[in-house]
């Protein structure tokens, strides 16, 4: 079953974006949206410790 997903357009600092579309090359993500989905998941477990069962 595919995961919903909803769009969202959002607009970052030039040097943000040179950072996303580095660590995109580095880690062989296909895309900037899926590089962008990765650093946010890393970034809510570092910030927010997930709940029992809970998946981003």
């Amino acid at each position: 079953m595919e995961k919903k997903r909803e769009r969202i357009d959002i607009r970052v600092p030039i040097p943000l974006l040179r950072a996303i579309e580095k660590y995109q090359k580095e880690t062989g993500i296909k895309t900037r949206t899926g590089a962008m989905m990765d650093l946010v998941r890393i970034g809510l477990k570092y910030k927010a410790p997930q709940k029992s069962g809970e998946t981003f």
